[in-house]
């Protein structure tokens, strides 16, 4: 009996730091799920479980991008978009990434996700004031927060998206 209590508790410990742990991904401006781009895996099993296609993926790009400076930069001044502070570990973010990713084409014409990394952007965590990973900033055209969404569904995002828009 004590050792199915230990080993209970071993794996538990090692749930935990996983969950714990970060993990890098890559901050280029490649669309999410391109074939192209150095996706996370959770990011490759999302696309193939959905049974999307390339063109389905690809589509996506117009909404949902990988943050770079110089994308941010670009969008001030001229329309609001949303700031996703994304982590690879963090099963809320992945979630989430799922959603968009299967009903993009349910989100308003002109919506644009720039998803952060949450581990590496922290520059921008700071200028935002961002503490925790899975937050979504709603801002308008120059960068000003409008709604900041705490470990949205997709619903809630969509319904932002209208607002802001």
């Amino acid at each position: 009996m004590k050792k199915i209590h230990g080993l209970s508790f071993l794996a538990l410990l090692l749930f935990l730091s996983a969950c714990q742990s970060t993990q890098i991904s890559d901050s280029t401006n490649q669309p999410v799920g391109d074939a192209t781009s150095e996706t996370s895996q959770a990011q490759q099993d999302i696309v193939s479980d959905q049974g999307t296609n390339d063109d389905e993926v690809s589509t996506s790009q117009n909404y949902y991008v990988n943050f770079t400076q110089e994308q941010y930069d670009e969008l001030l001044g001229k329309k609001p978009f949303a700031l996703f502070f994304h982590a690879a570990w963090c099963p809320t973010c992945v979630s989430l990434e799922k959603e968009i990713l299967s009903q993009y084409q349910e989100l308003p014409a002109d919506a644009l996700i720039l998803k952060a990394n949450f581990d590496t952007e922290t520059a921008l965590k700071e200028k935002y004031g961002i503490k925790s990973q899975s937050i979504v900033l709603m801002l308008d055209a120059q960068g000003n927060v409008q709604q900041t969404l705490v470990g949205p569904v997709f619903d809630q995002l969509k319904t932002a998206f209208e607002t802001l828009l």
